[in-house]
């Protein structure tokens, strides 16, 4: 099981693709995922079978391709094997990524590509839905010049889209400099 678990998570580093999705054609999918390597660092690791989950404490640092995230603690939770078959039998086009159910990064959560940086104090991937969700006092995604910022941020992968919401404490606020050069979306 912890093979299983180390190649599924190896092969499904998704929070910081999500954040910063590139566009990329079906084929390139295909040709791309076995060949990407996660290297993550952190003072503790714990995997727990019976709850099919694994949790990096301390200092965690994930790098993938061009993709690092830092937080204090990352929890990955992982579908059984009867989730995985019952999700398998299903009609529906939104299909789980290999193993991985869930992502939860939390405490000073802090991703990095190319130019482009989000910080929250939370951040939860849902794999299904291809989401990301970021919260906290005041969650950000700054591109060169150009920011947003507001009460939670929702990252949409297959739409690329986003909604900031604010609320009576902190409105949406963002900057947007038209003569800084855009950055590259592939």
């Amino acid at each position: 099981m912890k093979k299983i678990f180390l190649t599924t998570l190896a092969l499904t580093w998704l929070l910081p693709s999500l954040i910063f999705p590139a566009r990329i054609t079906a084929a390139e999918k295909t040709d791309r995922v076995p060949t990407e390597k996660v290297h993550i660092t952190s003072d503790t690791m714990t995997f727990d079978d019976k709850k099919s989950q694994v949790a990096f404490s301390g200092n965690v640092v994930a790098t993938r391709l061009d993709a690092t995230i830092h937080a204090d603690h990352i929890k990955v939770m992982l579908y059984s094997q009867a989730e995985k078959k019952n999700q398998s039998t299903k009609k529906d086009d939104r299909q789980p990524d290999d193993n991985v159910k869930e992502l939860i990064a939390w405490g000073n959560v802090k991703v990095n590509q190319k130019d482009a940086t989000a910080t929250a104090d939370k951040a939860v991937y849902n794999t299904v839905q291809k989401t990301i969700v970021l919260t906290g006092k005041a969650p950000t995604v700054l591109s060169g010049e150009n920011y947003v910022t507001g009460k939670k941020i929702t990252l949409f992968q297959d739409s690329r889209r986003v909604v900031v919401e604010g609320g009576p404490a902190r409105r949406v606020e963002a900057f947007f400099d038209s003569s800084a050069p855009t950055p590259e979306t592939n």
